[in-house]
């Protein structure tokens, strides 16, 4: 339709590149031996802390790895940590200190104002929602707003004062630099090349704010900065990154063939499990069937959402 061979092309249109297909398919087959050292770590750790039930050599059952979706493995950092001894709890140091995640915002903007970015503008202050809301229905899946007067941007999510909170918040509030860096351009202009370019900015800001220099700098850690604590620290940036990119990679593609009619229907359920097996090396805790949806755990499906960021 329209030129496009399947609705699959109409997505990737943005990226203004006809080989983004095997582009993806090329940075995911490189990342495959990491991919596989780190889960091969964790399922041996697993192994240690649940016995015989976890075997050596098949699919971790996914619900073990602390998210709905498997995305992101950061729940099972503290009981798989290289160095145990050397590490310092983020989470655990925000609540000692009484943090809110106001007050986490509040740093995220010192932070970038480090960089010499933009400060926040009031609206972002006066209008924002940081927290699940007890007298209303919400979708709490992050997302920022700019209302396209120069003036109000605003930041809606239902965050925790934990490390998940902070590296979010960082995140987040880098896809509001974006937005005060273009404000005084055209409305035309003020989109990003792509979404995955608009997602890097914020993730690049989070990554670094997460650095345990800057940590240190806050208070936020106490210990010695050593080979240990920095093996800890990048440890837990690789459980939020890493499992991320297959799982992606994996909503793409069954993505890709719903939309190009190789996958039909009464097959959506047995096929997710198959790339999920095929790229993360899971498997469902329970027997699933066509009755589920587990794709439907994957925000950006469910919802329509760009997954390629």
């Amino acid at each position: 339709m329209n030129g496009f061979a399947d609705a699959s092309e109409y997505y990737l249109l943005e990226y203004t590149d006809e080989c983004i297909k095997e582009k993806l398919k090329h940075y995911n087959r490189r990342l495959r031996p990491l991919y596989e050292q780190l889960h091969a770590y964790i399922r041996s750790k697993l192994r240690k802390k649940y016995g015989n039930c976890i075997s050596e050599t098949a699919p971790i059952p996914a619900h073990l790895l602390g998210d709905i979706s498997a995305q992101k493995w950061g729940g099972i950092g503290p009981i798989t940590l290289p160095y145990p001894e050397a590490f310092e709890d983020l989470s655990e140091n925000l609540k000692k200190q009484a943090y809110t995640i106001t007050d986490i915002a509040r740093l995220a903007e010192d932070f970038h104002r480090s960089l010499n970015l933009s400060k926040m503008p009031h609206s972002f202050w006066e209008k924002s929602i940081f927290t699940k809301s007890s007298d209303r229905t919400m979708t709490c899946h992050p997302s920022v707003w700019d209302f396209c007067d120069g003036q109000d941007f605003r930041l809606k999510a239902c965050l925790k004062a934990d490390r998940e909170g902070f590296e979010a918040v960082h995140h987040w509030m880098g896809h509001i630099q974006y937005f005060l860096q273009y404000q005084s351009l055209d409305v035309k202009m003020r989109s990003a090349a792509n979404d995955a370019l608009f997602d890097a900015v914020g993730g690049a800001l989070s990554i670094a704010a997460l650095s345990l220099k800057h940590l240190k700098r806050l208070g936020l850690f106490h210990g010695r900065i050593d080979r240990k604590a920095d093996i800890n620290n990048l440890y837990l940036l690789a459980l939020s990154k890493i499992p991320l990119f297959r799982s992606v990679y994996v909503a793409l593609s069954w993505k890709w063939k719903v939309l190009s009619g190789k996958v039909k229907p009464e097959n959506y359920n047995l096929q997710w499990w198959k790339l999920v097996e095929k790229y993360q090396g899971l498997k469902p805790p329970v027997p699933r069937s066509e009755k589920d949806f587990d794709p439907g755990t994957i925000y950006e499906i469910i919802c329509g959402d760009s997954i390629l960021k």
